[in-house]
């Protein structure tokens, strides 16, 4: 049982490959590693530090229009080991329309998470499928817009799966100043599934000396619904022949509820996630080329988030546990609020036609620090890390 996923998706993914291996098609490889220290691994006061290493291969046969892939990622700490995980998948892309001025695609993806056994809750199987279009009006202006639905089933907990469509719209605009406007918004909604809750029953049935007999029966429960509205603008400048940068801010509004569960605050949990809250980010992000393969990058992230449905309750730091007072635990606010900033530094060389074959590899440094202020205080931290990531592609 412990294995019979892996080699389902295993058996599919070659199935598909010999499929389309019968015609003209090419082979593609990309190889991403990330290995580094990270200061605070789960962002909270305490969190532990550790080194860590997330490698990510993809596999992909092309045709003209239709690509099969794999792709298998695997997130490895050196000492926190409980949080190591693997996700798997297999899927494809189709051209369905290829015109001077319009193009649309369709896809599907179905992947496998698995989780070590203290974090085995959140082991899940997805499936994924999408169609886009792609709308040039003019030579400056691009429209693009699209449908996805996407479908969530925990092993272990049913009343978290869920179904949750996106359907989104983007407008970009391209001046002869090298500038481009991108405007863009998204709406959300996230459907959860039925589920039974088991009850034991105690039944009596009339006779001599009567008799009691246990059985039980199920009944079904829902969590409510959720939907959200995503709202993006962009602006992107060139600043020469080495130099350009962009601008981004957004916001998010959660028209619903919040997480629909009683959350455990001694724990976490994979559907805690932006359903559960309403704010607003800005990023700038700046990028010069030192040469035609070196380069450095500048970028500069705040946020804040406001949640809902999400009370905050007051923790003893020195005995590491909730306060409780009469059998509850002692509540100081009634929503969490984050304000957040990440700053990072990057370095990156490239070098086209790796090993002189139709290959790319990109060595790329990264420092990153993190801070985030909430008025629960079990979520202020600050993360300092840094690392060294490799991208190599091969076409064969």
């Amino acid at each position: 049982m412990k294995y019979r996923q892996p080699l389902q998706l295993s058996t599919l993914t070659i199935f598909l490959f010999v499929m389309v291996a019968r015609v003209q098609s090419q082979w593609l490889l990309d190889v991403d590693t990330f290995a580094g220290y990270n200061e605070n691994i789960i962002g909270t006061y305490n969190a532990p530090d550790d080194f860590l290493a997330v490698p990510n291969i993809e596999i992909s046969r092309m045709t003209e229009s239709l690509e099969f892939y794999y792709s298998g990622t695997f997130t490895q700490f050196q000492q926190n080991t409980q949080f190591n995980n693997t996700l798997h998948g297999i899927g494809f892309d189709y051209r369905l329309i290829q015109a001077a001025n319009i193009s649309s695609n369709i896809g599907a993806n179905y992947s496998i998470a698995n989780y070590r056994d203290n974090y085995s809750y959140y082991n899940n199987q997805q499936l994924y499928g999408f169609i886009n279009l792609k709308y040039y009006p003019t030579r400056s202006t691009l429209i693009k817009g699209g449908f996805a639905l996407h479908n969530k089933n925990f092993v272990e907990e049913k009343a978290w799966n869920h179904w949750e469509s996106l359907l989104y719209l983007q407008y970009n605009l391209f001046l002869k100043t090298k500038t481009t406007i991108r405007l863009g918004a998204d709406l959300l909604y996230r459907n959860f599934m039925p589920y039974a809750i088991d009850e034991d029953v105690t039944g009596w049935h009339s006779g001599r000396g009567g008799h009691g007999s246990y059985y039980s029966i199920s009944r079904y429960d829902e969590l409510p619904s959720l939907w959200q509205t995503f709202f993006v603008a962009r602006i992107a400048q060139s600043l020469g022949r080495r130099t350009g940068g962009y601008a981004e801010y957004a916001y998010r509004y959660n028209h619903s509820e919040g997480n629909p569960y009683e959350l455990e605050i001694e724990s976490f949990s994979p559907i805690d996630d932006y359903f559960g809250y309403r704010g607003n980010y800005l990023t700038t992000h700046l990028k010069y080329k030192i040469t035609s393969a070196f380069w450095s990058a500048f970028n500069y992230h705040r946020y804040f988030r406001h949640y809902v449905n999400r009370l905050v309750y007051e923790y003893d730091f020195d005995g590491q546990t909730w306060v409780v007072e009469n059998d509850d635990y002692v509540m100081t606010a009634l929503h969490r609020e984050d304000t957040g900033q990440r700053v990072e530094i990057s370095f990156g060389y490239a070098i086209n036609r790796f090993l002189k074959k139709a290959s790319s590899l990109e060595i790329i440094v990264l420092f990153t620090y993190r801070k985030n202020d909430s008025n629960d205080p079990y979520f202020r931290y600050e993360d300092k890390s840094a690392g060294l990531q490799s991208n190599f592609g091969l076409q064969w």
